[in-house]
Formats: C-alpha cells, sequence, structure tokens
C-alpha cells in the first residue's frame, strides 16, 4: 500500500511539474507574440496587409493618419482655455504614448520658425516632404544622467500647424529621431480638403 502512495504522489508531482512548465512556456510564447509589443517595422512590408492599422480622422481640424488596431482608443483633450495649444490626443494611452497637439500661430510662420520659437531647446533635421507635405523632424532633449528626449514630427497647414510626438525616450537622438511607430504615423497623415 505504501509504495502504491509513493507512486501515486510521484505521478501527481511529475503532472503538476509538467503542468507548470507548460504555462511558463505558453506565458513566454504569448508575450512575445503580442502584436502591440513587436516592432511596428516588422509589421510594415508589401506583403503585410495593412489590416493592422485602422485610420483615424479629425473633421474639426481636418487631418487624419493610421495607427496600429491592436492600440486602444485614442483619448481626444480640448485645451482649455484655448491659446495657441487648442487639442490633444494621446494614442495608446495603456501604453506607450504617442501624441497629436495642434496649435494655431496668429500669422503663418516657417514650420522651422514655429519649433524654434515654441519649443525653444528643440534642434531639427531641417524641412523634408512626406505625402507632398513640408514637416520637421525635432528632438526635444530632456536633462538627466541618460540621453533621453522627445521626438515629434511637425505639419503645418495655414495658421495650424500638427505635432506628432513620442513620450520621453532614453537613447541617442538618432535612434530616438528613427522611432519606427512615430515615423509611421507621422507616413501616414495628411491633412484633408
Amino acid at each position: 500500500m505504501r509504495k502504491k502512495k509513493k507512486a501515486l504522489l510521484l505521478v501527481l508531482l511529475v503532472i503538476t511539474v509538467t503542468i507548470l512548465m507548460a504555462g511558463l512556456l505558453f506565458s513566454r510564447f504569448s508575450k512575445s507574440k503580442n502584436p502591440v509589443s513587436q516592432p511596428l517595422t516588422e509589421k510594415i512590408s508589401p506583403a503585410v496587409s495593412t489590416s493592422f492599422f485602422t485610420k483615424y480622422s479629425n473633421q474639426e481640424y481636418n487631418f487624419s493618419l493610421s495607427y496600429p488596431a491592436a492600440w486602444n482608443l485614442p483619448k481626444e483633450t480640448k485645451i482649455t482655455p484655448p491659446q495657441q495649444h487648442l487639442y490633444q490626443i494621446v494614442f495608446n494611452p495603456g501604453g506607450e504614448e504617442y501624441f497629436i497637439d495642434v496649435y494655431r500661430q496668429m500669422m503663418p510662420l516657417p514650420l522651422t520658425n514655429f519649433i524654434r520659437d515654441y519649443f525653444t531647446e528643440a534642434s531639427w533635421l531641417g524641412e523634408q516632404t512626406i505625402n507632398k507635405q513640408n514637416m520637421v523632424k525635432f528632438f526635444l532633449p530632456k536633462s538627466g544622467l541618460e540621453s533621453s528626449g522627445v521626438a515629434g514630427t511637425a505639419f503645418a497647414k495655414g495658421n495650424d500647424v500638427l505635432v506628432i510626438s513620442t513620450s520621453i525616450l532614453k537613447g541617442e537622438k538618432e535612434k530616438i529621431l528613427s522611432d519606427p511607430i512615430l515615423n509611421q504615423l507621422a507616413a501616414s497623415f495628411v491633412w484633408q480638403e
């Protein structure tokens, strides 16, 4: 009888250990397959469907862009009282955040002048063209022990300026400016007519 109990305990122990190991392996496997945590560049290729993205349109400020469909719904905030900064949209508020900010200038200035005046410590790469629109990529450093900062892309239309930016990121300026999600958001941005 004692041998049967020992054998039964041994079998139960092996089953328990097997279940725990399977659970651990499943947990690691499912985390590595999480579509939100994978770099966006892995999803953007000619062979990959654009169904991974959904379109966001803003009728009040007449623009649209695409963002990963797995993200949470954007959180929109009107700035009150409105001054130069009018509106903010936060994409993926449950995870890594990307901001869309709308500003209105009194008089339309060149985009680099707006960035220099509004983000006084920003450095920029100069104006570029994307989707037949002028844009400026800029970097706003943050002080601290490690290199970090905010990467942004700005677009202008008339008196309106729209800035797509990341929250504070760690790393060298060039790495921060080449953030794949920021670049995808900027590449899909268009002013509506």
